[in-house]
Protein backbone atom coordinates (compact mmCIF):
# COMPACT_ATOMS: atom_id res chain seq x y z
CA UNK A 1 0.00 0.00 0.00
CA UNK A 2 3.23 2.28 -0.08
CA UNK A 3 3.17 2.29 -4.13
CA UNK A 4 2.92 5.71 -5.11
CA UNK A 5 0.93 4.92 -7.94
CA UNK A 6 -2.06 3.74 -5.75
CA UNK A 7 -1.33 6.54 -3.69
CA UNK A 8 -1.57 9.48 -6.69
CA UNK A 9 -4.91 9.13 -6.94
CA UNK A 10 -6.44 10.56 -3.73
CA UNK A 11 -9.99 9.38 -3.07
CA UNK A 12 -9.22 5.51 -4.12
CA UNK A 13 -5.95 5.48 -2.66
CA UNK A 14 -7.37 6.60 0.67
CA UNK A 15 -10.23 3.73 -0.07
CA UNK A 16 -7.41 1.29 -0.56
CA UNK A 17 -5.33 1.99 2.18
CA UNK A 18 -8.59 1.43 4.48
CA UNK A 19 -9.36 -1.89 3.57
CA UNK A 20 -5.94 -3.02 3.10
CA UNK A 21 -5.12 -1.67 7.08
CA UNK A 22 -8.59 -3.59 8.02
CA UNK A 23 -8.24 -6.67 6.06
CA UNK A 24 -4.45 -7.23 7.21
CA UNK A 25 -5.23 -6.03 10.77
CA UNK A 26 -8.36 -8.67 10.70
CA UNK A 27 -6.34 -11.26 9.53
CA UNK A 28 -3.54 -10.62 12.25
CA UNK A 29 -6.23 -10.67 14.95
CA UNK A 30 -7.99 -14.14 13.60
CA UNK A 31 -4.39 -15.47 13.76
CA UNK A 32 -3.57 -14.30 17.21
CA UNK A 33 -7.26 -15.51 18.64
CA UNK A 34 -6.88 -18.94 16.56
CA UNK A 35 -3.49 -19.42 18.34
CA UNK A 36 -4.92 -18.65 22.12
CA UNK A 37 -7.46 -21.17 21.64
CA UNK A 38 -6.27 -23.92 19.86
CA UNK A 39 -2.54 -24.29 21.26
CA UNK A 40 -1.44 -21.81 23.57
CA UNK A 41 -4.89 -20.80 25.85
CA UNK A 42 -2.80 -18.33 27.34
CA UNK A 43 -1.77 -15.92 24.98
CA UNK A 44 -4.18 -13.48 25.42
CA UNK A 45 -4.42 -13.46 29.58
CA UNK A 46 -5.00 -10.20 31.80
CA UNK A 47 -4.05 -6.93 30.06
CA UNK A 48 -3.31 -8.50 26.49
CA UNK A 49 -6.73 -9.69 26.38
CA UNK A 50 -7.96 -5.63 26.68
CA UNK A 51 -5.04 -4.58 24.12
CA UNK A 52 -6.40 -7.37 22.22
CA UNK A 53 -9.92 -6.42 21.80
CA UNK A 54 -9.35 -2.86 21.31
CA UNK A 55 -7.03 -3.64 18.51
CA UNK A 56 -9.64 -5.96 17.01
CA UNK A 57 -12.26 -3.84 16.82
CA UNK A 58 -10.24 -0.63 15.57
CA UNK A 59 -9.15 -2.87 12.68
CA UNK A 60 -12.51 -4.18 12.11
CA UNK A 61 -13.87 -0.08 12.21
CA UNK A 62 -11.15 0.74 9.80
CA UNK A 63 -11.95 -2.14 7.38
CA UNK A 64 -15.80 -1.54 7.67
CA UNK A 65 -15.16 2.54 6.48
CA UNK A 66 -13.15 1.36 3.85
CA UNK A 67 -15.07 -1.17 2.06
CA UNK A 68 -18.57 1.24 2.77
CA UNK A 69 -16.60 4.23 0.94
CA UNK A 70 -15.80 2.10 -2.01
CA UNK A 71 -18.91 0.67 -2.32
CA UNK A 72 -20.67 3.80 -2.23
CA UNK A 73 -18.59 5.38 -5.00
CA UNK A 74 -18.95 2.36 -6.63
CA UNK A 75 -22.36 2.67 -6.83
CA UNK A 76 -22.63 6.63 -7.05
CA UNK A 77 -20.27 7.42 -9.70
CA UNK A 78 -19.86 4.15 -11.61
CA UNK A 79 -21.49 3.96 -15.24
CA UNK A 80 -24.83 1.83 -15.34
CA UNK A 81 -22.88 0.57 -18.61
CA UNK A 82 -19.44 -0.76 -16.74
CA UNK A 83 -19.63 -3.95 -17.01
CA UNK A 84 -17.77 -4.64 -13.82
CA UNK A 85 -19.98 -2.76 -11.90
CA UNK A 86 -22.13 -5.37 -10.58
CA UNK A 87 -19.63 -7.52 -9.85
CA UNK A 88 -17.88 -5.26 -7.94
CA UNK A 89 -21.23 -4.31 -5.60
CA UNK A 90 -21.45 -7.79 -5.02
CA UNK A 91 -17.98 -8.32 -3.82
CA UNK A 92 -17.93 -5.01 -1.60
CA UNK A 93 -21.32 -6.51 -0.05
CA UNK A 94 -20.19 -9.68 0.60
CA UNK A 95 -17.01 -8.44 2.44
CA UNK A 96 -19.36 -5.58 4.70
CA UNK A 97 -21.33 -9.04 5.77
CA UNK A 98 -18.44 -10.47 7.05
CA UNK A 99 -17.94 -7.10 8.92
CA UNK A 100 -20.89 -6.36 9.95
CA UNK A 101 -22.09 -10.41 11.17
CA UNK A 102 -18.75 -10.42 12.86
CA UNK A 103 -19.76 -7.58 15.01
CA UNK A 104 -22.94 -8.26 15.84
CA UNK A 105 -21.80 -11.59 16.61
CA UNK A 106 -19.36 -9.95 19.25
CA UNK A 107 -22.24 -7.68 20.62
CA UNK A 108 -24.65 -10.83 21.29
CA UNK A 109 -21.80 -12.23 23.14
CA UNK A 110 -21.14 -9.59 24.99
CA UNK A 111 -24.21 -9.29 26.09
CA UNK A 112 -25.12 -13.05 26.75
CA UNK A 113 -21.95 -12.62 29.17
CA UNK A 114 -23.49 -9.80 31.05
CA UNK A 115 -21.65 -6.79 29.74
CA UNK A 116 -18.52 -7.69 32.03
CA UNK A 117 -16.09 -4.32 32.02
CA UNK A 118 -13.51 -5.94 30.28
CA UNK A 119 -15.38 -6.22 27.16
CA UNK A 120 -16.12 -2.30 26.90
CA UNK A 121 -12.43 -2.57 25.31
CA UNK A 122 -14.40 -3.68 22.47
CA UNK A 123 -15.64 -0.64 21.42
CA UNK A 124 -17.94 -1.43 18.29
CA UNK A 125 -19.08 -5.01 19.69
CA UNK A 126 -19.69 -3.08 23.44
CA UNK A 127 -22.00 -0.59 21.55
CA UNK A 128 -23.74 -3.47 19.86
CA UNK A 129 -24.30 -5.11 23.16
CA UNK A 130 -25.84 -2.23 24.95
CA UNK A 131 -28.15 -1.38 22.18
CA UNK A 132 -29.23 -5.07 22.03
CA UNK A 133 -29.53 -5.07 26.12
CA UNK A 134 -31.98 -1.98 25.73
CA UNK A 135 -34.12 -4.15 23.73
CA UNK A 136 -34.43 -6.52 26.61
CA UNK A 137 -33.73 -9.85 24.56
CA UNK A 138 -34.39 -13.01 26.41
CA UNK A 139 -31.33 -14.91 27.47
CA UNK A 140 -32.07 -18.09 24.99
CA UNK A 141 -32.94 -16.16 22.81
CA UNK A 142 -29.48 -14.39 23.12
CA UNK A 143 -27.82 -17.81 22.54
CA UNK A 144 -30.03 -18.58 19.07
CA UNK A 145 -29.09 -15.39 17.94
CA UNK A 146 -25.37 -15.73 18.82
CA UNK A 147 -25.50 -19.16 17.24
CA UNK A 148 -27.22 -17.77 13.67
CA UNK A 149 -25.36 -14.99 13.26
CA UNK A 150 -21.78 -16.76 13.83
CA UNK A 151 -23.21 -19.60 11.24
CA UNK A 152 -23.57 -16.90 8.98
CA UNK A 153 -20.59 -14.57 9.58
CA UNK A 154 -18.52 -17.96 9.57
CA UNK A 155 -20.25 -18.84 5.88
CA UNK A 156 -19.15 -15.79 4.56
CA UNK A 157 -15.92 -15.13 5.57
CA UNK A 158 -15.58 -18.78 3.70
CA UNK A 159 -17.58 -17.99 0.99
CA UNK A 160 -15.00 -15.08 0.94
CA UNK A 161 -12.03 -17.33 0.26
CA UNK A 162 -13.51 -19.45 -1.70
CA UNK A 163 -14.56 -17.16 -4.94
CA UNK A 164 -11.50 -15.68 -4.37
CA UNK A 165 -9.68 -17.41 -7.71
CA UNK A 166 -12.78 -16.34 -9.39
CA UNK A 167 -13.56 -12.57 -8.73
CA UNK A 168 -12.30 -9.05 -8.57
CA UNK A 169 -10.25 -10.41 -4.99
CA UNK A 170 -7.65 -12.80 -6.48
CA UNK A 171 -5.68 -9.16 -7.06
CA UNK A 172 -5.36 -9.09 -3.54
CA UNK A 173 -2.81 -11.87 -4.49
CA UNK A 174 -1.96 -10.97 -8.10
CA UNK A 175 -1.63 -7.45 -7.55
CA UNK A 176 1.37 -7.44 -4.76
CA UNK A 177 3.66 -10.01 -6.55
CA UNK A 178 2.82 -8.13 -9.83
CA UNK A 179 4.53 -4.94 -8.33
CA UNK A 180 7.01 -6.86 -6.70
CA UNK A 181 8.37 -8.68 -9.43
CA UNK A 182 8.02 -5.71 -11.69
CA UNK A 183 11.04 -5.18 -13.84
CA UNK A 184 9.69 -1.33 -13.43
CA UNK A 185 12.44 1.21 -11.97
CA UNK A 186 12.90 4.81 -10.82
CA UNK A 187 15.19 5.93 -13.88
CA UNK A 188 13.22 3.87 -16.49
CA UNK A 189 10.03 2.45 -17.72
CA UNK A 190 10.59 -1.50 -18.44
CA UNK A 191 11.43 -1.72 -22.13
CA UNK A 192 9.88 -4.50 -24.02
CA UNK A 193 12.00 -8.05 -23.36
CA UNK A 194 13.54 -9.12 -26.12
CA UNK A 195 12.51 -12.16 -28.36
CA UNK A 196 15.39 -15.21 -28.38
CA UNK A 197 16.02 -17.46 -30.65
CA UNK A 198 14.46 -15.52 -33.64
CA UNK A 199 16.07 -18.21 -36.14
CA UNK A 200 14.62 -20.95 -34.59
CA UNK A 201 10.94 -19.81 -34.86
CA UNK A 202 8.61 -19.66 -37.34
CA UNK A 203 5.67 -17.72 -35.00
CA UNK A 204 5.90 -15.12 -32.82
CA UNK A 205 4.42 -12.90 -30.45
CA UNK A 206 1.09 -13.20 -28.57
CA UNK A 207 -1.67 -14.79 -31.24
CA UNK A 208 -2.85 -17.54 -28.71
CA UNK A 209 -2.88 -18.22 -24.91
CA UNK A 210 -0.22 -20.67 -25.49
CA UNK A 211 2.18 -18.08 -26.62
CA UNK A 212 1.67 -15.94 -23.30
CA UNK A 213 4.11 -16.14 -20.18
CA UNK A 214 3.32 -16.58 -16.21
CA UNK A 215 4.53 -13.15 -16.47
CA UNK A 216 1.49 -12.58 -19.06
CA UNK A 217 -0.73 -13.90 -17.18
CA UNK A 218 0.24 -12.59 -14.17
CA UNK A 219 -0.30 -9.16 -15.32
CA UNK A 220 -3.70 -10.14 -17.11
CA UNK A 221 -4.96 -11.66 -13.03
CA UNK A 222 -3.13 -8.23 -11.63
CA UNK A 223 -5.50 -6.00 -13.44
CA UNK A 224 -8.63 -4.35 -11.52
CA UNK A 225 -10.68 -3.11 -13.96
CA UNK A 226 -9.98 0.47 -12.30
CA UNK A 227 -10.28 2.48 -15.43
CA UNK A 228 -6.86 4.34 -14.59
CA UNK A 229 -5.06 3.44 -17.81
CA UNK A 230 -8.19 4.19 -19.55
CA UNK A 231 -8.35 7.92 -18.01
CA UNK A 232 -4.57 8.60 -19.57
CA UNK A 233 -4.57 6.90 -22.79
CA UNK A 234 -3.74 9.82 -25.50
CA UNK A 235 -5.63 6.83 -28.05
CA UNK A 236 -8.71 6.23 -25.50
CA UNK A 237 -9.43 9.69 -25.17
CA UNK A 238 -9.00 11.03 -28.29
CA UNK A 239 -11.66 8.29 -29.49
CA UNK A 240 -9.40 5.41 -31.11
CA UNK A 241 -10.16 1.87 -30.70
CA UNK A 242 -7.87 1.24 -28.32
CA UNK A 243 -8.59 0.86 -24.17
CA UNK A 244 -5.52 -0.66 -22.68
CA UNK A 245 -7.76 -1.80 -20.02
CA UNK A 246 -9.73 -4.33 -22.44
CA UNK A 247 -5.92 -5.47 -23.66
CA UNK A 248 -5.24 -7.04 -20.37
CA UNK A 249 -9.28 -8.30 -19.62
CA UNK A 250 -8.98 -9.86 -23.61
CA UNK A 251 -5.80 -11.58 -22.11
CA UNK A 252 -7.80 -12.83 -19.57
CA UNK A 253 -10.70 -13.71 -21.00
CA UNK A 254 -8.55 -15.77 -23.64
CA UNK A 255 -6.60 -17.65 -21.78
CA UNK A 256 -9.65 -18.52 -19.61
CA UNK A 257 -11.79 -19.64 -23.35
CA UNK A 258 -8.65 -20.84 -25.20
CA UNK A 259 -9.74 -18.11 -28.03
CA UNK A 260 -6.90 -17.05 -29.89
CA UNK A 261 -6.10 -13.24 -28.66
CA UNK A 262 -6.85 -11.50 -31.84
CA UNK A 263 -10.19 -10.80 -34.12
CA UNK A 264 -7.47 -11.60 -37.06
CA UNK A 265 -7.96 -15.37 -36.24
CA UNK A 266 -11.21 -15.53 -34.55
CA UNK A 267 -9.71 -13.93 -31.18
CA UNK A 268 -11.14 -11.58 -28.40
CA UNK A 269 -9.10 -8.64 -28.99
CA UNK A 270 -9.54 -6.55 -32.07
CA UNK A 271 -6.58 -5.40 -34.58
CA UNK A 272 -7.33 -1.66 -34.56
CA UNK A 273 -7.08 -1.17 -30.88
CA UNK A 274 -3.06 -2.64 -31.48
CA UNK A 275 -2.41 -0.46 -33.98
CA UNK A 276 -4.19 2.35 -32.32
CA UNK A 277 -1.21 2.56 -29.70
CA UNK A 278 1.52 5.37 -29.53
CA UNK A 279 3.96 3.47 -27.45
CA UNK A 280 3.58 6.69 -25.11
CA UNK A 281 3.82 4.88 -22.11
CA UNK A 282 0.89 6.56 -19.90
CA UNK A 283 -0.92 3.14 -18.91
CA UNK A 284 2.15 1.95 -17.63
CA UNK A 285 3.32 5.11 -15.79
CA UNK A 286 -0.66 5.59 -13.93
CA UNK A 287 -1.07 1.77 -13.41
CA UNK A 288 -1.39 1.08 -9.56
CA UNK A 289 -0.45 -2.77 -9.85
CA UNK A 290 2.64 -2.01 -12.31
CA UNK A 291 0.97 -3.89 -15.25
CA UNK A 292 2.74 -2.88 -18.79
CA UNK A 293 -0.42 -2.66 -21.64
CA UNK A 294 2.58 -1.86 -23.55
CA UNK A 295 4.75 -4.38 -23.24
CA UNK A 296 1.40 -6.63 -24.27
CA UNK A 297 0.47 -4.35 -27.32
CA UNK A 298 3.70 -5.08 -28.51
CA UNK A 299 3.68 -8.77 -28.27
CA UNK A 300 0.42 -8.75 -30.11
CA UNK A 301 1.56 -6.24 -32.72
CA UNK A 302 4.81 -8.72 -33.28
CA UNK A 303 2.11 -11.64 -33.41
CA UNK A 304 0.53 -9.72 -36.32
CA UNK A 305 3.22 -8.60 -38.13
CA UNK A 306 5.11 -12.09 -38.42
CA UNK A 307 1.51 -13.04 -39.79
CA UNK A 308 1.50 -10.66 -42.51
CA UNK A 309 -1.63 -8.64 -40.56
CA UNK A 310 -0.09 -5.43 -41.10
CA UNK A 311 -1.43 -1.74 -42.08
CA UNK A 312 -0.29 -0.75 -45.71
CA UNK A 313 1.21 1.78 -44.89
CA UNK A 314 2.99 0.46 -41.75
CA UNK A 315 3.90 -2.26 -44.06
CA UNK A 316 5.66 0.72 -46.39
CA UNK A 317 7.93 1.72 -43.74
CA UNK A 318 9.26 -1.09 -42.73
CA UNK A 319 9.94 -2.13 -46.27
CA UNK A 320 11.79 1.41 -46.81
CA UNK A 321 13.90 0.68 -43.99
CA UNK A 322 14.75 -2.74 -44.49
CA UNK A 323 15.82 -1.87 -47.98
CA UNK A 324 17.26 1.47 -47.94
CA UNK A 325 17.81 1.84 -44.22
CA UNK A 326 14.88 4.54 -43.52
CA UNK A 327 11.05 4.45 -43.15
CA UNK A 328 10.75 7.65 -45.91
CA UNK A 329 12.57 4.91 -48.55
CA UNK A 330 14.78 7.68 -49.49
CA UNK A 331 18.22 7.24 -51.33
CA UNK A 332 20.56 7.08 -48.36
CA UNK A 333 23.31 9.07 -50.70
CA UNK A 334 21.24 11.74 -50.98
CA UNK A 335 19.79 12.45 -47.03
CA UNK A 336 23.30 14.17 -46.08
CA UNK A 337 24.05 16.79 -49.15
CA UNK A 338 23.83 19.72 -46.66
CA UNK A 339 26.40 18.54 -44.23
CA UNK A 340 28.72 19.56 -46.36
CA UNK A 341 29.02 23.60 -45.60
CA UNK A 342 29.88 22.34 -42.03
CA UNK A 343 33.38 21.11 -43.06
CA UNK A 344 33.66 17.62 -40.72
CA UNK A 345 36.15 16.18 -42.94
CA UNK A 346 38.32 18.43 -41.20
CA UNK A 347 38.30 16.67 -38.29
CA UNK A 348 40.35 14.17 -37.31
CA UNK A 349 39.27 10.99 -35.51
CA UNK A 350 42.01 11.41 -32.49
CA UNK A 351 40.40 14.74 -32.16
CA UNK A 352 36.40 13.66 -32.12
CA UNK A 353 34.76 14.25 -28.99
CA UNK A 354 31.31 13.32 -29.99
CA UNK A 355 29.75 11.28 -33.14
CA UNK A 356 26.74 12.93 -32.92
CA UNK A 357 24.17 10.50 -34.40
CA UNK A 358 21.23 12.33 -37.34
CA UNK A 359 18.56 9.94 -37.55
CA UNK A 360 16.98 8.42 -40.39
CA UNK A 361 14.57 12.03 -40.86
CA UNK A 362 16.87 14.18 -40.59
CA UNK A 363 17.44 14.37 -44.65
CA UNK A 364 13.42 13.77 -45.34
CA UNK A 365 12.28 16.64 -43.16
CA UNK A 366 13.00 20.69 -43.17
CA UNK A 367 11.85 20.59 -39.66
CA UNK A 368 14.37 17.69 -38.38
CA UNK A 369 16.77 19.59 -40.29
CA UNK A 370 16.70 22.43 -38.20
CA UNK A 371 17.22 20.84 -34.95
CA UNK A 372 20.72 18.97 -36.52
CA UNK A 373 21.44 22.20 -37.81
CA UNK A 374 21.05 24.21 -35.01
CA UNK A 375 22.94 21.26 -32.59
CA UNK A 376 25.71 21.32 -34.93
CA UNK A 377 26.26 25.13 -34.92
CA UNK A 378 26.18 25.08 -30.82
CA UNK A 379 28.47 22.62 -31.19
CA UNK A 380 30.96 24.26 -33.26
CA UNK A 381 30.14 27.43 -31.02
CA UNK A 382 31.63 25.47 -27.62
CA UNK A 383 34.61 24.42 -29.67
CA UNK A 384 33.22 20.46 -29.41
CA UNK A 385 35.08 18.46 -31.63
CA UNK A 386 32.43 15.75 -33.35
CA UNK A 387 31.51 14.12 -36.37
CA UNK A 388 28.59 12.29 -37.81
CA UNK A 389 28.24 8.98 -39.75
CA UNK A 390 26.63 10.51 -42.41
CA UNK A 391 25.34 7.79 -44.80
CA UNK A 392 27.02 4.95 -42.71
CA UNK A 393 23.69 5.32 -40.50
CA UNK A 394 20.36 3.65 -40.63
CA UNK A 395 17.61 3.51 -39.02
CA UNK A 396 18.01 3.17 -35.12
CA UNK A 397 15.05 0.14 -35.07
CA UNK A 398 12.20 2.50 -32.68
CA UNK A 399 9.94 2.53 -35.16
CA UNK A 400 10.57 -1.42 -36.54
CA UNK A 401 10.02 -2.70 -32.62
CA UNK A 402 7.14 -0.48 -31.71
CA UNK A 403 5.31 -1.85 -35.32
CA UNK A 404 6.61 -5.41 -34.39
CA UNK A 405 9.18 -6.32 -36.81
CA UNK A 406 11.46 -8.02 -33.78
CA UNK A 407 13.52 -9.83 -35.98
CA UNK A 408 14.30 -6.77 -38.30
CA UNK A 409 14.66 -4.75 -35.26
CA UNK A 410 17.32 -7.52 -33.84
CA UNK A 411 19.02 -7.24 -37.36
CA UNK A 412 19.48 -3.22 -37.07
CA UNK A 413 20.62 -3.12 -33.58
CA UNK A 414 23.23 -5.75 -34.57
CA UNK A 415 24.75 -3.61 -37.63
CA UNK A 416 23.92 -0.33 -35.85
CA UNK A 417 26.59 -1.43 -32.78
CA UNK A 418 29.11 -3.11 -35.48
CA UNK A 419 28.97 0.68 -37.35
CA UNK A 420 29.91 2.38 -33.41
CA UNK A 421 31.74 -0.37 -32.00
CA UNK A 422 35.38 1.53 -33.68
CA UNK A 423 34.01 4.61 -31.65
CA UNK A 424 33.61 2.66 -28.31
CA UNK A 425 35.89 5.25 -26.32
CA UNK A 426 33.46 8.21 -27.68
CA UNK A 427 29.88 9.43 -26.50
CA UNK A 428 27.48 9.05 -28.86
CA UNK A 429 25.12 12.22 -29.14
CA UNK A 430 21.48 12.06 -30.42
CA UNK A 431 18.43 15.08 -30.32
CA UNK A 432 16.36 12.16 -30.59
CA UNK A 433 14.83 10.28 -27.66
CA UNK A 434 14.07 7.28 -29.16
CA UNK A 435 16.91 7.26 -30.92
CA UNK A 436 18.18 7.42 -27.10
CA UNK A 437 15.85 5.42 -25.64
CA UNK A 438 16.83 2.50 -28.14
CA UNK A 439 20.33 2.85 -28.08
CA UNK A 440 20.29 3.22 -24.02
CA UNK A 441 17.76 0.57 -23.18
CA UNK A 442 16.79 -1.83 -25.89
CA UNK A 443 20.25 -2.55 -27.31
CA UNK A 444 21.43 -3.47 -23.70
CA UNK A 445 19.10 -6.07 -23.11
CA UNK A 446 20.91 -8.13 -26.16
CA UNK A 447 24.30 -7.17 -24.59
CA UNK A 448 25.08 -3.87 -27.40
CA UNK A 449 26.19 -1.22 -24.96
CA UNK A 450 26.41 1.95 -26.17
CA UNK A 451 27.46 5.37 -24.45
CA UNK A 452 24.49 7.60 -25.64
CA UNK A 453 23.43 10.76 -24.35
CA UNK A 454 20.26 13.14 -25.38
CA UNK A 455 21.37 16.55 -26.39
CA UNK A 456 19.53 18.02 -23.94
CA UNK A 457 21.91 16.37 -21.27
CA UNK A 458 25.11 17.50 -23.62
CA UNK A 459 24.03 20.93 -24.05
CA UNK A 460 23.41 21.54 -20.36
CA UNK A 461 26.66 19.93 -19.74
CA UNK A 462 28.77 22.48 -21.52
CA UNK A 463 26.63 24.93 -20.00
CA UNK A 464 28.02 23.85 -16.75
CA UNK A 465 31.49 23.36 -18.14
CA UNK A 466 31.53 27.03 -18.85
CA UNK A 467 32.14 25.92 -22.43
CA UNK A 468 28.88 27.18 -23.45
CA UNK A 469 27.86 31.01 -22.90
CA UNK A 470 24.56 32.18 -23.36
CA UNK A 471 24.33 36.41 -24.35
CA UNK A 472 21.18 37.30 -25.95
CA UNK A 473 18.12 37.47 -23.80
CA UNK A 474 14.81 35.30 -24.66
CA UNK A 475 11.86 37.87 -24.62
CA UNK A 476 9.01 35.61 -25.24
CA UNK A 477 7.01 33.01 -23.04
CA UNK A 478 7.72 29.87 -23.57
CA UNK A 479 5.43 26.25 -22.97
CA UNK A 480 7.28 22.89 -22.77
CA UNK A 481 6.09 19.74 -24.25
CA UNK A 482 7.63 16.88 -22.54
CA UNK A 483 8.61 13.82 -25.06
CA UNK A 484 7.65 10.87 -23.89
CA UNK A 485 10.67 8.85 -24.46
CA UNK A 486 12.88 11.42 -22.98
CA UNK A 487 10.33 12.36 -19.90
CA UNK A 488 8.11 9.50 -18.74
CA UNK A 489 10.39 6.79 -20.71
CA UNK A 490 13.77 7.90 -18.91
CA UNK A 491 12.84 10.22 -16.36
CA UNK A 492 14.69 12.97 -17.82
CA UNK A 493 12.00 16.25 -16.90
CA UNK A 494 15.01 18.80 -15.67
CA UNK A 495 18.01 19.25 -18.28
CA UNK A 496 15.40 20.70 -20.57
CA UNK A 497 13.78 23.20 -18.64
CA UNK A 498 17.32 24.27 -17.27
CA UNK A 499 18.34 24.32 -20.73
CA UNK A 500 15.49 26.58 -21.39
CA UNK A 501 15.92 29.12 -18.54
CA UNK A 502 19.46 29.48 -18.67
CA UNK A 503 19.90 32.58 -20.51
CA UNK A 504 21.21 35.60 -18.47
CA UNK A 505 18.88 38.61 -18.13
CA UNK A 506 15.90 36.13 -18.25
CA UNK A 507 13.10 37.80 -20.07
CA UNK A 508 10.99 34.58 -20.94
CA UNK A 509 8.62 32.56 -18.99
CA UNK A 510 8.80 29.26 -18.96
CA UNK A 511 5.24 27.96 -18.59
CA UNK A 512 3.78 23.99 -18.22
CA UNK A 513 0.94 22.22 -19.55
CA UNK A 514 -1.33 20.99 -17.18
CA UNK A 515 0.13 17.96 -17.73
CA UNK A 516 3.34 18.35 -17.81
CA UNK A 517 6.38 15.99 -16.97
CA UNK A 518 5.73 11.83 -16.12
CA UNK A 519 2.10 13.00 -16.62
CA UNK A 520 2.48 14.66 -19.83
CA UNK A 521 -0.06 14.26 -22.92
CA UNK A 522 1.78 12.70 -25.90
CA UNK A 523 1.98 13.95 -29.33
CA UNK A 524 0.41 11.11 -31.17
CA UNK A 525 3.66 10.45 -33.66
CA UNK A 526 4.75 7.64 -31.23
CA UNK A 527 4.74 4.00 -31.76
CA UNK A 528 4.63 4.11 -35.29
CA UNK A 529 1.67 6.57 -36.07
CA UNK A 530 3.71 8.80 -38.24
CA UNK A 531 3.04 5.65 -40.59
CA UNK A 532 0.24 4.92 -39.13
CA UNK A 533 -2.16 7.64 -38.78
CA UNK A 534 -5.17 6.23 -37.37
CA UNK A 535 -8.48 7.98 -38.77
CA UNK A 536 -10.76 7.42 -35.98
CA UNK A 537 -11.48 10.19 -33.68
CA UNK A 538 -9.67 13.42 -32.85
CA UNK A 539 -6.02 13.39 -34.00
CA UNK A 540 -4.13 13.34 -30.94
CA UNK A 541 -1.56 16.16 -31.60
CA UNK A 542 -4.77 19.06 -32.04
CA UNK A 543 -5.36 17.89 -28.93
CA UNK A 544 -2.31 18.47 -27.59
CA UNK A 545 -1.99 21.79 -29.54
CA UNK A 546 -4.77 22.71 -28.33
CA UNK A 547 -3.94 22.47 -24.44
CA UNK A 548 -1.02 24.30 -25.78
CA UNK A 549 -3.04 27.04 -27.02
CA UNK A 550 -5.24 28.01 -23.56
CA UNK A 551 -1.95 28.92 -21.94
CA UNK A 552 -1.30 31.40 -24.93
CA UNK A 553 2.20 30.92 -25.56
CA UNK A 554 4.80 32.64 -27.96
CA UNK A 555 6.78 29.44 -28.33
CA UNK A 556 5.81 25.47 -27.81
CA UNK A 557 9.06 23.93 -26.97
CA UNK A 558 10.34 20.39 -27.28
CA UNK A 559 13.10 18.04 -27.20
CA UNK A 560 11.91 15.23 -30.26
CA UNK A 561 11.73 15.55 -33.88
CA UNK A 562 8.61 13.26 -33.52
CA UNK A 563 6.73 15.78 -31.30
CA UNK A 564 8.34 18.85 -33.28
CA UNK A 565 6.42 17.14 -36.26
CA UNK A 566 3.13 16.60 -34.85
CA UNK A 567 2.84 19.84 -33.17
CA UNK A 568 3.98 21.72 -36.04
CA UNK A 569 1.53 19.88 -38.05
CA UNK A 570 -1.21 20.93 -36.02
CA UNK A 571 0.17 24.79 -35.56
CA UNK A 572 -0.53 24.67 -39.30
CA UNK A 573 -4.28 22.86 -39.49
CA UNK A 574 -4.85 25.49 -36.66
CA UNK A 575 -3.67 28.79 -38.78
CA UNK A 576 -1.69 29.64 -35.08
CA UNK A 577 0.74 32.26 -34.82
CA UNK A 578 2.56 29.63 -32.30
CA UNK A 579 6.07 28.81 -32.97
CA UNK A 580 7.22 25.21 -32.34
CA UNK A 581 10.81 24.45 -31.58
CA UNK A 582 13.41 22.53 -30.19
CA UNK A 583 15.26 23.32 -27.31
CA UNK A 584 18.21 23.46 -29.39
CA UNK A 585 16.96 26.25 -31.68
CA UNK A 586 15.97 27.82 -28.74
CA UNK A 587 19.30 27.76 -27.58
CA UNK A 588 21.33 28.99 -30.46
CA UNK A 589 18.73 32.09 -30.44
CA UNK A 590 21.25 33.20 -27.31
Amino acid sequence: MGHQKIRRKKPEGIIHFLIFLGFSGLLIATTIAAADIYITHKLLDNWRYLIFAFYADVVGIIFLAGTCMALYRRVRYGSEEDETKLEAVRVLSLLIGVGLTGFLAEGLRIVAMGLPWQESWSVMGYLIAVAIRAAHVGPGQLLDAHLVIWGIHVILALGMIAIIPYTKLFHMLASPANILLSPETEQTLAPFPPVRNLENRQDIGAYHPKDLGWRDALEANACTNCRRCEEHCPAFLTGKALSPRTILQGLKTAVKSGNNLLEDGNGVIASEAVWSCTACGSCVEHCPVSNSPLNQIINLRIALTSRGFVPALAAKALEGIQSLGNPWEYEPAKRYEWLDKFKLSDIDDEQTEVIYWLGCGVGYDNRIQEIAEATMRILTKAGVKYKTLADSEICCGDPVRRMGEEALFQALAIQNHQTLAKFSNKTILTHCPHCYHVFKNEYAQLGLEINVVHHSQFLMKLIEDKRLTLKEPWEQSVIYHDPCYLGRHNKEFSNPRQLIESAPNLKLTLMEFEENRDQAFCCGGGGGQLWLESEMGERINYRRFAQAEEKQPDVIATACPYCKIMLDTACSFRGSKIKVKDISELLEIS
